[in-house]
């Protein structure tokens, strides 16, 4: 292989690593929201969030040696990792061909490990709203402001979170 493919196959290889540390991450911080612990969730945020700033710097690796290998070749700087394994010979293609489909794959695992994650923390922040909700009505169906939009002094509640995640 020549060094600019051989640097770029290594480096996609980090890129590689790193994500599927992510996957098992997110996998970790889904048991700690599902046994509701805060300090878990809080401490796999300070791992996830090193992770991502380790990710970013592996991206812009990636990037450097993917516009090195393309000039090698003799392909245009905007031309793809698809282009590049199209360009070479057969077998560093699919070596190329089979890092992109795993990273491609990871990626996907990524989002569907966010979106779980995400509609799971959700799910129990409303339901925590709903049960403040029916302590506040079974106080005298206190509210915040009467029906004329101004508020009402001296009521007792409250809610914890009201909009998006």
């Amino acid at each position: 292989m020549s060094d600019g493919i051989v640097l770029l196959a290594a480096r996609l290889s980090v890129k590689q690593e790193l994500l599927e540390k992510l996957v098992l991450l997110l996998d970790r911080e889904r048991e700690m929201i599902v046994q509701l612990n805060a300090t878990g969730i809080e401490e796999e945020r300070g791992n996830k969030l090193a992770l991502i700033e380790r990710l970013g710097l592996a991206k812009a690796d990636c990037g450097k040696a993917l516009e090195d290998a393309l000039l090698e070749v003799g392909l245009p700087r905007d031309a793809t990792l698809s282009s590049l394994a199209a360009a070479v010979e057969p077998q560093r293609g699919a070596d190329l061909s089979a890092i992109r489909a795993r990273l491609v794959e990871l990626i996907d695992a990524l989002n569907r490990s966010n979106r779980l994650n995400r509609d799971l923390l959700y799910g129990s922040l409303r339901m925590v709203n709903r049960s403040l909700d029916f302590y506040n009505n079974s106080l005298g169906g206190a509210r915040t402001y009467s029906g004329a939009g101004r508020m009402v002094q001296g009521v007792a509640g409250g809610r914890l979170v009201s909009g998006e995640i």
